[in-house]
């Protein structure tokens, strides 16, 4: 089981999101394309009743700071991935991150600082670095910044339906429900190899700004030559607030 969600993790985006673009706005840090610490190109913003995904990676992609949390779970299985991490991507050229990631009471701890990336397994415990070609691997998988989450969910989306509002954490917001290309969402993130469904939901909770608030989803993936259906329940805050990452 450990060893499974070590790799959902590595899927969905801990030492890293979304994975985190080719359509972001300023602050937008990672991508298939572009891994953190790299500058992506900008976007504008359309109205959202034109294009809610893409004023939702716009307005997410122009944030400097966030929160971030998730929660990742496979039916049958017991114990689940806590992910809880704060991004700094004000400089879309040195995006930071700090947080932990918890497998099933084993804690991970990780910095990230631009192209570099450090760990540690408990609060006693010296930071290791992670070699450069072990990051250019894991880069390929996710970002703990939501951008290229969001974009590679834009690049396949075949369908947005608008719910309609709810309120999320006392947050007024619009629900969305987007109908997405698998093929096209995992070829954005790189992770062919890994996507089963040929279309899935993914449910988007959006504040008046655009700013993604909450997110769920249902992926089967076939990870360690077993097919599971890895499910995702995460929210978004702490909008902007003044965050410092050092390198440790």
């Amino acid at each position: 089981m450990f060893k499974k969600l070590v790799a959902l993790g590595l899927i969905t985006g801990w030492l890293a999101v979304s994975g985190c673009t080719s359509a972001s706005s300023p602050g937008a840090g990672q991508s298939g394309a572009a891994p953190a610490g790299q500058a992506t190109t900008t976007a504008s913003a359309p109205s959202p009743a034109q294009d809610p995904m893409a004023q939702i990676v716009a307005a997410t992609g122009a944030l400097k700071t966030y929160s971030l949390k998730m929660t990742l779970t496979v039916p049958g299985q017991d114990g689940s991935l806590e992910d809880s991490f704060v991004v700094d991507q004000s400089d879309p050229d040195q995006v930071k991150y700090q947080g932990t990631a918890d497998f099933a009471g084993r804690k991970v701890e990780v910095i990230r600082i631009g192209k570099d990336l450090y760990f540690r397994t408990n609060s006693k415990q010296k930071w290791s670095k992670m070699p450069k070609s072990r990051v250019k691997e894991y880069d390929k998988l996710n970002g703990a910044d939501m951008n290229s989450e969001l974009t590679a969910i834009q690049a396949g989306a075949t369908d947005v339906t608008t719910v309609g509002p709810e309120q999320v954490d006392g947050v007024e917001a619009t629900h969305y429900t987007v109908k997405v290309d698998a093929a096209k969402y995992s070829k954005s993130l790189g992770v062919s190899d890994y996507v089963v469904d040929k279309t899935f939901n993914y449910e988007i909770w959006a504040d008046s700004a655009g700013r993604m608030v909450k997110f769920e989803s249902k992926l089967k993936l076939k990870l360690m030559g077993e097919t599971s259906t890895f499910n995702t329940v995460g929210s978004m805050g702490s909008f902007d607030e003044p965050v410092t990452i050092k390198k440790p």
